[in-house]
């Protein structure tokens, strides 16, 4: 249903957000954004591995300030969301080639797979997720 770029920081990621205009900071429960919390969506929606591919672009293109807030960072990860129960293809259809789990590994980025309960995912809402 999704792949996200997540990133953390102990320092603030407005230089990372800055150069990734699609990024968005995730709002607390007070109602401020997460300055050091970072979502990237995955672009393509017709598979993960198109974007794995798309986001480590992004990523590989970074220079100056948002490089360094990038290496600074304490957690990159992407997140493959998968809802269960549905009529969607089957998760065994994700599949991520040798050349892309390479990339991702270079630029330190760690792979998590997050299944939803069917029904837990607003599909009107394709940016963000529901919680599990």
């Amino acid at each position: 249903i999704a792949t996200d770029l997540v990133v953390s920081s102990r320092q603030s990621l407005a230089p990372l957000a800055a150069a990734l205009p699609r990024a968005y900071h995730p709002i607390a429960l007070s109602g401020r954004p997460v300055a050091r919390l970072l979502i990237l969506n995955g672009i393509s929606r017709g598979s993960v591995e198109a974007d794995f591919r798309e986001l480590i672009k992004r990523v590989s293109a970074l220079r100056g300030a948002a490089r360094h807030s990038w290496r600074r960072a304490g957690r990159r990860l992407f997140d493959i969301g998968i809802q269960a129960g549905n009529e969607t293809p089957p998760f065994e259809g994700v599949q991520l080639s040798t050349a892309t789990l390479r990339a991702a590994a270079a630029l330190g980025v760690k792979i998590q797979v997050t299944v939803y309960r069917p029904g837990a995912y607003d599909t009107t809402a394709p940016t963000e997720k529901a919680a599990p």
